[in-house]
């Protein structure tokens, strides 16, 4: 199990909040960018175990709002930082939201190349603000979306990829509510489910794990999203956090961006 800090839903209802996606950077709190530090070294653990294998990972949640991609392009990122050259691609064909986390069209993307409405070079656009991060975003919703992913193309997409990139990180949709997450696990190295702490059920972590498992795809880990180590007043990393964040007195500005609803 993957542990890392992140949001708390905010109290409003669905129609009436704002969502904001951003980027951890040197400004974010202390503890969220040691959690993804954290996240980034136990995911290289599990996947020194496929070193023979191409590192390309699908990421998905149970349910919507769980933050699967917002945690899939930090971790993206942070993997960039270690100086690797690193891919993020939005298969959320049905509700994209990578363009907003990285502030770039939303097309040409995944479903324009997919639909030969352009070549891959023109799907991929280099991230400024990190050296080696590269954004494929979703491109124009498609009718089909679930056809697309099963397509020979999509597998000659990942075979491309391998040779261009040392990491791909895809972000599915969830895999409780369609099966596009299931089929790109089994296309790649596995998948990553994350869960957003105290609000994914158990039997719906548990039906997220059987519907990756069912399509053929394997589960390398679950991420616990959502955190909140300033509770965690009985743990030893709890205090450290505590203790690091106090030393360097986060802003009632930064602690009200961590409690703002990001998926």
């Amino acid at each position: 199990m993957l542990t890392m800090t992140s949001s708390k839903r905010n109290t409003k209802s669905d129609k009436n909040s704002v969502r904001r996606y951003f980027l951890v950077d040197r400004n974010s709190p202390f503890a969220l960018r040691e959690a993804y530090k954290s996240t980034r070294t136990n995911l290289l653990s599990i996947l020194s175990v496929h070193e023979d294998l191409p590192k390309q990972i699908c990421f998905t949640s149970p349910e919507s709002a769980d933050g699967k991609t917002l945690n899939c392009s930090n971790i993206a990122q942070s993997f960039a930082e270690m100086g690797a050259k690193v891919l993020v691609i939005d298969a959320d064909m049905r509700k994209p939201k990578l363009h907003r986390v990285f502030k770039v069209p939303v097309s040409p993307g995944l479903s324009d190349y997919l639909g030969n409405f352009c070549d891959i070079d023109k799907a991929i656009v280099a991230y400024k603000g990190v050296d080696g991060l590269y954004v494929m975003p979703s491109g124009k919703l498609p009718p089909n979306p679930t056809e697309l992913i099963l397509s020979s193309k999509f597998n000659h997409l990942l075979k491309l990829l391998e040779e261009k990139f040392d990491y791909v990180f895809i972000d599915a949709p969830p895999a409780c509510i369609v099966t596009d997450a299931a089929i790109i696990a089994k296309k790649t190295l596995g998948a990553v489910i994350v869960c957003r702490s105290g609000v994914t059920r158990n039997d719906m972590a548990k039906k997220a794990k059987t519907e990756i498992e069912q399509g053929g795809g394997k589960v390398l880990c679950a991420l616990l999203n959502g955190v909140d180590f300033a509770k965690s007043s009985n743990s030893v990393k709890g205090h450290k956090y505590r203790y690091y964040q106090d030393s360097y007195g986060d802003s009632p500005d930064d602690i009200e961006l961590m409690n703002e609803e990001i998926d």
